[in-house]
């Protein structure tokens, strides 16, 4: 009986071991499918067209990468199933009414926005530096607005204008405006000209937008306070900026760039006006973002699309 027993434990061992060998067996062998998808990703093209001045031409930028418009359609293409193609039509020295006349007079520019899926328009910064040069000697609060006040009328009518142009052309792109920013606000945070200015350009831009179709502000306003944005800087920032305000009233603004003592570390060495990579970088996370707030309005779930003609 002992020697039946051991005999019928000796081959349910065995019988174990086989069952085990080929359950291990099976799932080695078996098919991958589970593990991989059976179709690749189809991924949109989308065009993305950027207009304006020397902040969508990118100047600054010491990697020479083309500014923000290359990283926003990197961050995209890495967001959705997109494959995404850019034109950038940015020149430097551009105020808003250039920009319209630029856009009037090219067809193949005129073509591009058609064609878009997404736009951004960067229009404004030359504007506001020259109203806001203009009332540099201009001290207080009160009289700083009485002067720009004017300059940031006429801007707002070309703002329009640039806009109502771009929807004409095409009908249905989303639109992402970008706002202005105070580069001197390192080396002068406490005058009031120059907040004051941006703030009322900041606002037009913000009323101007809302009153069209499909169309969205970006606040690009940080750029200005660079390395300082943080509220522990703050206060070190003001003393600093408080000792550096008389530059202001004597000096031009090409004069100002170079002899004010302050340096904000978003803006290029070069010009210290316009953002360098690393301002660049926080532009584009900036637009990517709000961008991509608007998705449903720009990509087409589960279809494949072409530009429009």
């Amino acid at each position: 009986m002992r020697l039946v027993k051991r005999v019928a434990q000796y081959l349910g061992f065995l019988a174990g071991l086989v069952a085990v060998f080929f359950a291990l067996g099976w799932l080695l062998m078996r098919p991958a499918r589970h593990f991989q998808s059976r179709h690749p990703v189809r991924r949109q093209p989308i065009q993305l067209v950027a207009v304006g001045d020397s902040l969508t031409q990118g100047v600054g930028d010491s990697q020479t990468a083309g500014g923000f418009v290359p990283l926003v359609a990197h961050t995209l293409a890495h967001s959705a199933p997109v494959q995404v193609s850019t034109v950038n039509a940015g020149e430097a020295g551009d105020t808003t009414a250039r920009i319209l006349t630029r856009i009037n007079r090219n067809s193949q520019l005129q073509r591009h926005l058609r064609q878009a899926n997404i736009i951004t328009v960067t229009a404004g910064g030359n504007d506001a530096l020259g109203a806001i040069s203009a009332a540099r000697k201009e001290l207080s609060q009160a009289n700083a607005e009485h002067l720009i006040a004017p300059a940031a009328a006429t801007y707002t009518q070309h703002l329009r204008a640039l806009l109502e142009r771009i929807r004409q052309l095409n009908s249905t792109a989303p639109v992402f405006v970008l706002g202005v920013y105070n580069p001197f606000y390192v080396e002068l945070a406490t005058n009031p000209v120059l907040n004051t200015g941006v703030t009322i350009w900041n606002q037009a831009i913000r009323r101007v937008t809302r009153q069209q179709r499909n169309m969205y502000y970006v606040d690009i306003s940080r750029i200005g306070y660079g390395q300082y944005g943080e509220t522990r800087s703050s206060h070190r920032l003001r003393q600093f900026a408080a000792a550096n305000t008389p530059l202001l009233a004597s000096a031009s603004v090409s004069q100002l760039l170079v002899t004010a003592q302050g340096k904000n570390a978003w803006l290029s060495p070069a010009d210290r006006l316009h953002p360098n990579a690393r301002g660049y970088r926080y532009i584009a996370q900036q637009v990517a973002h709000r961008i991509n707030q608007q998705q449903r309005k720009w990509l087409h779930h589960g279809t494949t699309t072409t530009a429009r003609p």
